[in-house]
């Protein structure tokens, strides 16, 4: 049993979780949309494109792990 001024204390807590799970979804469907993040499958094919035209696609990626 809890007393009359604790009633709603599980509520206030729960309320908080539900806001930051959909404070997370949103921030990850902005991340989703950013344009310029792309995962290396996406990149692999990728045409290449000079003023003048497509002169190669992407083959494979270096990546600097440190950097």
């Amino acid at each position: 049993m809890l007393l009359p001024r604790y009633a709603d204390y599980g509520s206030a807590t729960s309320a908080r979780a539900e806001v930051d799970a959909a404070q997370a979804r949103t921030e990850a469907r902005q991340r989703d949309n950013d344009p310029h993040l792309r995962t290396c499958k996406a990149v692999l094919g990728h045409p290449i494109e000079a003023s003048d035209g497509e002169i190669a696609h992407v083959q494979g990626l270096l990546v600097d792990e440190e950097s």
